[in-house]
C-alpha cells in the first residue's frame, strides 16, 4: 500500500474517465537518464500515461537524481524556459 500511495503512475491509472483525468494539473517532469534512484522508465510511463496534453518531459542525459551535470546546462535551461512560459501563460488566464 505505501509504494502505491507514492507512486503518481498508480494513481494516474485509477482515472479511468477523460473527466477523472482532466482533474490532474499539467506536469512538468525533469529527469536525468543517468538516476539510480529513480529509474527513467517511471518518468517515461507517467509521460506517456498522462499524454502530451497534460505533461511535458524533458531528460537530461548526463545527469542523475540529483540533476547536476554541467554538460546538461541546455537541457536545463529548456526545462526553466518551459516553466517560465508556462507561468507567463497561466498569469495571462
Amino acid at each position: 500500500d505505501n509504494i502505491q500511495d507514492a507512486s503518481p503512475l498508480y494513481h494516474v491509472k485509477q482515472k479511468t474517465t477523460s473527466e477523472e483525468i482532466s482533474t490532474i494539473p499539467d506536469t512538468i517532469l525533469l529527469h536525468g537518464e543517468q538516476d539510480q534512484l529513480v529509474d527513467i522508465s517511471m518518468a517515461n510511463d507517467l509521460a506517456e500515461t498522462l499524454g502530451a496534453a497534460k505533461c511535458k518531459l524533458i531528460t537530461m542525459p548526463n545527469s542523475g537524481h540529483d540533476l547536476c551535470d554541467p554538460s546538461d546546462d541546455a537541457k536545463f535551461q529548456e526545462f526553466k524556459e518551459y516553466v517560465t512560459e508556462t507561468i507567463i501563460k497561466l498569469n495571462q488566464k
